[in-house]
């Protein structure tokens, strides 16, 4: 009786994980749909990662992702975490392979219509702003970097940067744009304490910013 209790308990709590887009043990799949169709994840014990469309998880020919893991990635203790855009069209599925440190990245995967694909990679402790947009606040020799990170297209991609520095310097151009301090042509600025730079990032092209949107980075050192 125990173990009938115990299979109906643990049935209903896949049920719900996966209704509110809790946390699932990678040991374990999760199916997501879309387009109509569903779609089953599974990160396997031989560290391999397989996205099937279909009810028959173990049918070759419905796989349509088959992605072998780095020799360091386990499985064994990583979680599935579900997301979706305001609108619902594009829906994210992510899993941390195990990974770990500053640089931990996780891999990401989209559906859309229908079409599941390998998007790529955010940083594991990346903070989900909203709209299919994500941030990623860290600590480097240079100062405080923010990253954003947007998924358009079923892709990843960096749509900005910003960096808060208390030391250092930066070379500014007759453009006022922020170049290599190391052969600088332009307007060399000192970063300190007292007066610190907020240098705002568009692909390789920066611009100093006011000091007010780097507030929150400022806090890093404050703590």
């Amino acid at each position: 009786m125990r173990l009938k209790i115990f299979g109906f308990v643990f049935l209903v709590f896949l049920v719900v994980s996966e209704a509110f887009g809790s946390p699932v043990q990678a040991s374990q799949i999760i199916k997501v749909s879309s387009g109509g169709k569903e779609f089953t994840f599974l990160c396997g014990l031989d560290s391999e990662i397989k996205v099937t469309s279909g009810n028959e998880k173990d049918d070759a020919a419905a796989v349509v992702i088959d992605q072998k893991l780095d020799d360091s990635d386990s499985c064994d203790g990583a979680v599935w975490t579900k997301g979706q855009s305001t609108g619902g069209e594009t829906i994210l599925v992510m899993i941390n392979p195990g990974r770990t440190g500053v640089n931990a990245q996780m891999n990401v995967y989209a559906l859309q219509n229908g079409v599941a694909s390998f998007a790529g990679y955010l940083p594991v402790g990346a903070d989900d702003l909203g709209g299919l947009k994500y941030s990623f606040d860290s600590d480097q020799a240079d100062g405080v970097w923010r990253e954003v990170y947007g998924i358009s297209d079923g892709k990843v991609k960096r749509l900005s940067e910003i960096q808060f520095m208390q030391s250092g310097s930066v070379c500014v151009d007759r453009s006022g744009s922020v170049s290599d301090d190391a052969q600088c042509v332009g307007k060399r600025i000192i970063a300190s304490a007292g007066r610190p730079l907020c240098i705002s990032y568009v692909g390789k092209i920066g611009k100093i910013s006011p000091a007010s949107e780097c507030s929150e980075l400022a806090k890093h050192f404050s703590n």
